[in-house]
């Protein structure tokens, strides 16, 4: 296993940085990669920010009769791959939002069980 290994460049203030992956988390970039290819619905021709992903989410799941409290950081912790599984609402609203077919097109993976 690998310890401290840089994981990608992203944005912070208009400057790269680099993000340090935990050690045996892989990232999720299929869901990063739905995300961005997503435009924005209040910043013309910018992509789909984290919390307009999760407002988007949040309005189908409460349309749908359930209770959403997804945020920004809940997407950035399912974009560094530490949450690999979540529940079957946000998946189906997560689908609907990124256009995606299926859980795997998201890199959405059923936790292992011994």
């Amino acid at each position: 296993m690998r310890y401290g290994w840089w994981d990608s460049l992203t944005s912070l203030h208009g400057r790269a940085v680099a993000v340090m992956a935990e050690p045996g988390i892989v990232p999720n970039a299929l869901v990063r990669q739905a995300r961005l290819r997503q435009a924005s619905p209040s910043a013309t021709g910018q992509p789909m920010s984290r919390q307009e992903l999760a407002d988007s989410v949040n309005t189908l799941v409460a349309g749908s009769g359930g209770g959403a409290r997804m945020d920004a950081a809940y997407i950035a912790k399912l974009e560094r791959g530490e949450h690999r599984w979540p529940n079957q609402r946000y998946r189906e609203a997560l689908r609907a939002v990124l256009h995606a077919a299926s859980d795997a097109d998201l890199g959405f993976a059923t936790p292992r069980r011994p």
